[in-house]
């Protein structure tokens, strides 16, 4: 999967370049909370929440990173209480791990995750309170969620991207990864066993892709441009669906950009039917 999220974030083949970033550095900034987000998948059908888009302009998007919760949906204060309570049950399927994932940090998370940033020049890691300086400066937000069977984790990235000498905007996207859904016959033993080492991998490579998928966006068009349609693909042992322009397409793996706006790297089986138009 990172193979071929990394191949188009190059875009070198598509003819897409990344003004400014040839010769500039990367500073990626730690987010305020010390502790990597980490939240069982709830369903909050009925709760009052809906699914909501970006609709903050980049210039504010940072303090309204903490706003966005999983998955990105924003929570009135009519539906929080209901939406806590379903949110709480749904986590109880990482309680038994919460120690480890408590003591996993941002500041270890994205460490390993720059090393894997398709971008030239020396990379490095800026505190929260630093200010944009030289070179490209990022700051995301991400929250990670697993499925109830434990099959799949999912990343949604709320990222901004100011470039040197911009007017301080910068370029502002959310992106979701969902992973393949686990072969393993214990996906407990596979993600926690050796202090979740696997599922420290596994997030740092997907916050990685999600920020190579930001900077490959930034200032130029995806691979192909289409019309929306409707999109199947796998999240844990679950058929998902969405409204998309399919961006590229493998085998086993979309890239798509959602109605909202949303960039999306997402499984599909290799014996799934054509997505419906």
């Amino acid at each position: 999967m990172r193979a071929r999220v990394l191949a188009f974030a190059c875009l070198a083949a598509a003819g897409v370049r990344l003004a400014v970033a040839q010769e500039a550095a990367l500073s990626l900034r730690l987010p305020a909370e010390e502790k990597v987000a980490f939240h069982g998948i709830a369903r909050f059908d009925g709760a009052g929440t809906t699914a909501s888009p970006m609709l903050y302009p980049a210039p504010n998007l940072a303090g309204a990173l903490a706003a966005l919760v999983t998955h990105g949906i924003i929570v009135d204060s009519t539906a929080r209480a209901q939406r806590e309570r379903i949110q709480a049950q749904a986590d109880g399927v990482l309680e038994p791990y919460r120690q480890v994932l408590d003591g996993f940090t941002y500041r270890e998370l994205m460490q390993q995750a720059l090393e894997r940033v398709a971008a030239p020049g020396p990379k490095q890691l800026a505190e929260f309170a630093s200010q944009p300086a030289q070179g490209l400066f990022v700051e995301s937000a991400p929250a990670f969620a697993m499925t109830q069977d434990l099959r799949a984790v999912v990343l949604d990235n709320p990222i901004v991207v100011r470039a040197p000498g911009g007017d301080g905007k910068g370029y502002a996207v959310l992106v979701r990864i969902v992973t393949a859904p686990l072969t393993a016959e214990d996906p407990l033993r596979y993600w926690f066993d050796d202090d979740a080492s696997a599922l420290k991998r596994q997030s740092a490579e997907m916050l990685a892709d999600s920020l190579n998928l930001a900077l490959a966006a930034m200032n130029g068009k995806a691979p192909r441009e289409g019309p929306q349609r409707t999109v199947r693909y796998r999240q844990g042992n679950e058929e998902k669906f969405e409204r998309a322009q399919v961006l590229s397409e493998h085998c086993d793996r979309l890239l798509l950009r959602n109605l909202r706006g949303w960039l999306m790297s997402v499984p599909v089986a290799c014996e799934s039917p054509p997505a419906r138009q």
